[in-house]
């Protein structure tokens, strides 16, 4: 389990304690899927080290980014946009991942993760493994969407996820 410890940049005390690896129910046609959530340093760190002072450096597992105090204070938002999936879609990426998009001023957040079941497993029904979330000047216009809530029933039955139509990208409010 990844655990993310305070942070302390220019004497400023940043808590990650909203990252912790966190399970949660949900409830699809009277069946109850367990999902355990976890979440990378990607979704408050940031490649560039542009105007920033070395305090701001974060190495994680041999890795080097740099702390982001406005991805920081955006991720305080995925815990609840995560478990709040049950009534949206989320989209298939270009890669091996899915995506869903919460609007924000002035950019929309993008959030981009993966999933796959834990058939052998009681305790939870799929591993939802937050990769990145941040804003873009550019959204994603349109991808194959899938409810949240099939996605989840056909995953944790080890079933394949047929990427469907190109629709456009539906930003949660």
């Amino acid at each position: 389990m990844t655990h993310f410890p305070t942070i302390k940049i220019q004497g400023q005390l940043y808590h990650l304690d909203h990252l912790q690896p966190r399970q949660f129910d949900l409830t699809i046609a009277s069946i109850t899927y367990s999902i355990e959530v976890y979440y990378s340093w990607h979704v408050f760190t940031e490649a560039s080290a542009i105007e920033k002072t070395p305090d701001f450096r974060y190495t994680h597992q041999g890795e080097t980014r740099y702390f982001c105090i406005e991805r920081y204070e955006q991720s305080k938002l995925l815990p609840d946009l995560i478990e709040t999936l049950d009534h949206c879609f989320v989209y298939h990426s270009n890669r091996e991942n899915y995506f869903f998009v919460k609007d924000l001023n002035p950019f929309p957040y993008h959030v981009f993760f993966i999933a796959r079941p834990t058939p052998r497993r009681k305790d939870a029904s799929i591993v939802l493994n937050v990769l990145s979330a941040y804003t873009k000047k550019r959204p994603i216009k349109s991808a194959p969407a899938i409810k949240f809530t099939t996605f989840v029933k056909l995953l944790s039955e080890n079933k394949k996820i047929r990427r469907g139509q190109r629709v456009t990208v539906k930003r949660r409010k």
